[in-house]
C-alpha cells in the first residue's frame, strides 16, 4: 500500500515513524509548504516530496493519503484524494463547518472510498469501556453527560 502525506509537521512525523511497523505500507510521498520538513522528510524517509498537497495527490500512483495539514485545507485534499482513487485519513476536526464535512462525506461515497477522522479516543479502552455501560444501561439511563 503506497501512502502520501500531507503535511510533514507533529502529527504528519507522528504518522510517518507509525507507518513505519507495517510491513505492508510504504510511505512514498511527502507534501509540505515548508522546504526544510521536506528535506527532513526526503532525508528520513528516502520519499519524493512535493510543495502542495495538490501536487503530491494530482501526481497519483497513491493508495492511501494522510491529511495533515491546517483544518481549512483538509475538505479540500480529502475531496482531492478521494476523487484521485485514495482512502483518506484525515486528522481532527474534520473540517471547518458541517456543509464542508458532508462535502467530504459525500464524496468517500460517491467514489465509494474509506474516509476515516482521527478521532482517536473513542478506541481507547476507558472509552470503549464507557460506550458499553452507557448502551447496555447498565447504570441505568443517560439524561445529561458533560465532558471537558
Amino acid at each position: 500500500m503506497k501512502v502520501g502525506l500531507c503535511g510533514f509537521g507533529g502529527m504528519g512525523r507522528t504518522h510517518a515513524q507509525l507507518l513505519q511497523k507495517h510491513a505492508d505500507v510504504k510511505l512514498v510521498a511527502v507534501a509540505d509548504a515548508e522546504e526544510e520538513r521536506r528535506q527532513l522528510a526526503k532525508d528520513t524517509y528516502g520519499v519524493q516530496t512535493w510543495a502542495s498537497g495538490e501536487e503530491m495527490i494530482a501526481a497519483g500512483g497513491l493508495d492511501v493519503v494522510f491529511v495533515c495539514v491546517p483544518t481549512y485545507l483538509h475538505a479540500p485534499l480529502t475531496i482531492q484524494a478521494l476523487r484521485a482513487g485514495c482512502d483518506v485519513f484525515c486528522e481532527k476536526p474534520m473540517a471547518l463547518n458541517e456543509a464542508l464535512c458532508q462535502d467530504m462525506i459525500a464524496a468517500a461515497d460517491e467514489c465509494d472510498k474509506a474516509l476515516m477522522i482521527g478521532q482517536v479516543l473513542r478506541f481507547w479502552p476507558e472509552y470503549v469501556f464507557l460506550k458499553k455501560a452507557i448502551d447496555s444501561g447498565e447504570y441505568g439511563k443517560l439524561h445529561t453527560l458533560s465532558m471537558t
